[in-house]
């Protein structure tokens, strides 16, 4: 039967949108993005109403565009 409780310790608390970036890459796709692409996912992570702020929102259309990049994609 499973074990209560966390099987690995968390990771370290990611306190900045490029700390965000390179945990995304890394481990969706196993590689630091290019600079095009860090560029475009800092934009897209921060929020227009608040700047230097990180937004929800941003983050999920991160991840949306990241998962559905064709290197993450098994084609049978």
């Amino acid at each position: 039967p499973p074990a209560p409780g966390t099987p690995l310790p968390p990771g370290p608390r990611l306190t900045s949108a490029t700390q965000v970036v390179d945990r995304l890459y890394s481990y969706a796709l196993g590689r630091a993005p290019s600079t095009e692409e860090r560029t475009i996912a800092l934009e897209a992570l921060t929020d227009s109403t608040r700047p230097g702020r990180m937004s929800a929102e941003g983050l999920a259309d991160l991840l949306w565009a990241v998962l559905m990049k064709p290197e993450f994609q098994l084609i049978f």
